[in-house]
């Protein structure tokens, strides 16, 4: 009973996660139409919108898989789940580093978005597995950094909402990533903590409640057997 609970719960956590997902393809296509037309940004409009729209299909197909590994039984379905939803995240952060590449990477106030896959992998998932989706993104935009400023990729300046390109400056990009990592590390660090209070303390509270049903059924059989006799 309790694993058919638990893979309901995990089902749907995991369609919420895809929910989330069709919003913030929403967002970016909308995003960008406002910050390229209306605010006057420079952007890589049409990179953008391949990213968005990239991201509406590979959406799609996570929904289609999701739908595909609700149907099986038992364990397997919790197992395939966690993997599905793991597989996720890790798209999720790279696409995400993808998008800032094209938007002025550390210039972009949304770099530390990064932070909601950290905590949503620390609700979803186990300690371990949100360790390793921040190791992932702290090596993800580490590299998208260090390309850039080594100039190994072009760095696209978001002309017309900073004043200045901040790619070249060592010390601000090893300040910024820094922090970058660091925070990443707390809020896993955090969320894992707090996390972890809650699921003893539901798994305490369906002990006892498990205890009391069992107390309960026994007073039932004491009390028809006294009114038997």
């Amino acid at each position: 009973m309790e694993s058919v609970v638990e893979t309901a719960t995990l089902i749907k956590r995991a369609h919420w996660l895809i929910k989330l997902r069709w919003f913030a393809a929403v967002c970016v296509a909308g995003g960008v139409f406002f910050s390229s037309n209306i605010l006057a940004v420079s952007l890589n409009a049409g990179h953008l919108y391949f990213i968005a729209g990239l991201l509406a299909v590979y959406n799609a197909t996570m929904l289609w898989m999701l739908n595909h590994y609700s149907k099986k039984d038992g364990d397997s379905s919790i197992v395939a789940v966690k993997r599905l939803i793991n597989i996720q995240i890790f798209i999720d952060l790279l696409m995400l580093t993808m998008l800032l590449h094209f938007s002025g990477s550390i210039e972009n106030p949304f770099v530390f978005y990064y932070a909601f896959h950290m905590i949503i992998a620390s609700i979803l998932l186990s300690e371990k597995e949100s360790c390793f989706h921040a190791a992932s993104a702290i090596t993800f935009f580490g590299l998208l950094l260090f390309l850039e400023y080594a100039r190994f990729l072009p760095h696209h300046c978001l002309n017309g909402f900073t004043g200045r390109c901040s790619f070249q400056s060592g010390y601000y990009v090893l300040g910024m990533y820094f922090v970058f990592a660091t925070a990443l590390c707390l809020i896993v660090y955090m969320a894992n903590y707090v996390s972890t209070m809650l699921k003893r303390t539901e798994q305490s509270l369906l002990k006892a409640n498990k205890a009391l049903c069992q107390k309960d059924r026994i007073k039932d059989e004491y009390v028809l057997r006294v009114t038997h006799d």
